[in-house]
């Protein structure tokens, strides 16, 4: 019965740590912090996230910064809370899995660097992924072939990442 009731506990917990961040990604002051990202709630369960990660302009690459591929467009990133949120780390799975060294091509994102830890919040996992965008962890490549190419040809492979990224968007017209 003790573990039913600290299970309730920890959940009890998690929805009032939600409860406050979602407070503050609407805070006109902690905007600033979110650079462009926002989030949604997935429906009705307050543990299934959506995070909505504008990425940036440029991507460092063995010290050389470049255009990015991925300039002026956003990703949109599926967040599972576990009930021990914020104590366990919550997993991350792309619903459009970008041309990325950091990203499988089943849509999991590489968290090895993010070093989650209770003080963590959806802010801190937005700016790591959008970190990820701006400088590829290459010691931690999750896409052979997409960290292979980034390393060697970063033009070939701006171009793929643009072209599967273009191909994956939704049509307009419909």
């Amino acid at each position: 019965e003790q573990t039913g009731d600290m299970a309730g506990a920890a959940t009890a917990s998690a929805a009032t740590r939600l409860m406050n961040e979602a407070r503050m990604w609407k805070s006109p002051v902690y905007k600033t912090r979110t650079n462009g990202c926002t989030i949604d709630v997935a429906g009705d369960d307050a543990h299934q996230l959506v995070l909505h990660v504008a990425l940036p302009d440029k991507m460092k690459v063995a010290g050389k910064e470049y255009d990015s591929p991925f300039k002026g467009r956003s990703v949109d990133v599926d967040v599972t809370l576990p009930k021990e949120y914020p104590f366990k780390q919550p997993e991350c799975l792309f619903k459009m899995v970008p041309y990325h060294p950091n990203v499988s091509k089943s849509g999991q994102v590489c968290t090895e660097e993010l070093k989650w830890a209770p003080s963590c919040s959806m802010i801190n996992m937005a700016n790591f992924i959008r970190g990820l965008f701006a400088e590829p962890n290459m010691g931690s490549p999750m896409n052979p072939d997409a960290h292979g190419e980034c390393e060697k040809d970063f033009a070939a492979y701006a171009a793929k990442a643009k072209k599967d990224y273009k191909a994956a968007e939704p049509d307009e017209e419909g």
